[in-house]
């Protein structure tokens, strides 16, 4: 496993002592998806005794957040499940909201108020940004984290956004993520080193070789902005492909060992539209077949433990299959099964590489900064390929923080359902309670 890094010299951190929770809603009705949606039954849980703590969900107003259904259950988002939870372990102060308020707080310069006590005194307070599908919009992540930055001034370490705005650029922007993977792979041994080739559009094509590859797309989620094309369509690609001296004009041929052929854009110009930023990228990578076929969505979270890195160590805490209906385009998804991985790969196989990518990520040099929200817990994302030889690889295909990941509760989850919530809001109180630094 990766060498933990040096005990940190500097003095302990204070404790937070407040969460504002601001989540912007899925588009699609939660009590239609099983992908976010946790259902709750009152008299169940409270015949059962278990989880009293979500019946505060009951009373909240929140937009396509909580839902009152027909049969007297109630589809509570998973997000709020989570801080709830985090609520009810810890001693720390919770309010929950949605987008708009937000986009009232900073219109009328009212969210430094919300992070004040009834003295009118600061309290440590982290803001938590949380969505799950859908980049938000009015206000924009941009404008949200320039907020932060200005009130950082007013508040000094008393307030923080969660997750950082460094981390928040890296995953919706992807191609950090990927280069991480790809340095993991390079330093790991045999078993675990395999990775697709990724070419990130820049100079010359690393893919002009391969007949069909991927088209992904920058600030993108969800198997949106993703394609599977041949290689002269190019679309929106900005890499370079080099012409065979073979397929040039007679006239051209000599002297001339190859040249550029044209691409759609410039290389220098990126696109743009109605993202965040403002700004997105294309870029492609090596084509697997699995990739259209399934994926295994790998839960970790951390818990302490003296030899792990800072003091924690990841463990896996459950496993789904999913795999994408074109036709349908419905994410189908259920509980890892045994025969998912045979007959050359197994359970063991898939968790041992889950838990080396995770602890590898984590001893970073830029690990509290592109990858702080790993000290909670993560989603991988891992895939199956086979190799030039042709045995079975595992490979790391995206890191999906866990604010933000579908947790599929409802399918691979028993009831009460609330398993990963409280496993993800166990470690994120814990991180609280022991003085979460802040990092922009």
């Amino acid at each position: 496993m990766p060498v933990p890094p040096a005990p940190s010299l500097q003095a302990p951190t204070p404790s937070w002592d407040k969460v504002v929770w601001v989540s912007f809603p899925d588009k699609r009705p939660l009590d239609q998806t099983a992908t976010l949606a946790i259902q709750y039954f009152p008299d169940d849980h409270e015949s059962l005794g278990h989880d009293a703590w979500l019946a505060e969900a009951r009373v909240l107003d929140l937009r396509n957040t909580v839902i009152d259904a027909e049969d007297g259950s109630y589809y509570v988002h998973q997000g709020l499940v989570t801080m709830l939870a985090v609520k009810s372990r810890n001693q720390i102060a919770v309010d929950a909201y949605t987008w708009d308020w937000l986009t009232r707080q900073l219109r009328e310069s009212l969210l430094s108020s919300s992070c004040r006590g009834e003295n009118g005194e600061a309290l440590r307070s982290v803001l938590f940004l949380h969505w799950t599908t859908d980049e938000p919009t009015n206000p924009t992540l941009d404008s949200v984290y320039s907020a932060v930055r200005l009130l950082k001034h007013i508040h000094g370490t008393a307030f923080r956004a969660y997750p950082n705005e460094s981390e928040a650029w890296q995953e919706r922007a992807k191609l950090g993520d990927i280069r991480a993977l790809d340095d993991i792979a390079r330093s790991s041994p045999p078993e675990f080193s395999y990775r697709p080739k990724t070419c990130f559009g820049h100079g010359p094509c690393a893919l002009q070789e391969d007949s069909i590859t991927v088209h992904k797309r920058t600030h993108s989620g969800c198997a949106t902005h993703v394609h599977i094309r041949k290689q002269r369509d190019r679309q929106q690609l900005t890499c370079k492909v080099e012409m065979p001296v073979s397929k040039l004009p007679p006239k051209q041929r000599k002297g001339r060992k190859s040249m550029l052929a044209k691409t759609n854009k410039s290389s220098k110009d990126p696109t743009y539209d109605a993202t965040s930023s403002g700004q997105t990228h294309w870029f492609h990578q090596e084509f697997v077949p699995a990739l259209r076929d399934y994926e295994f969505r790998v839960f970790i979270v951390t818990e302490r433990d003296e030899q792990g890195i800072r003091g924690r160590s990841g463990r896996i805490v459950a496993i789904a299959k999913t795999a994408f209906n074109q036709e349908t385009q419905a994410l189908a998804s259920r509980e890892l099964l045994p025969e998912d991985l045979e007959p050359s790969l197994t359970r063991s196989h898939l968790e041992r590489f889950s838990i080396w990518v995770f602890e590898s990520l984590r001893a970073r040099t830029d690990s509290m900064v592109f990858f702080e929200s790993l000290e909670v817990g993560t989603r991988l994302d891992i895939r199956v390929a086979e190799d030039r030889m042709g045995e079975k690889r595992l490979f790391g295909n995206e890191i999906t923080r866990w604010p933000g990941a579908h947790y599929f509760s409802h399918n691979i989850c028993s009831e009460p359902k609330t398993q990963i919530c409280k496993a993800f809001a166990h470690a994120f109180g814990e991180l609280l309670q022991s003085g979460m630094r802040d990092v922009f």
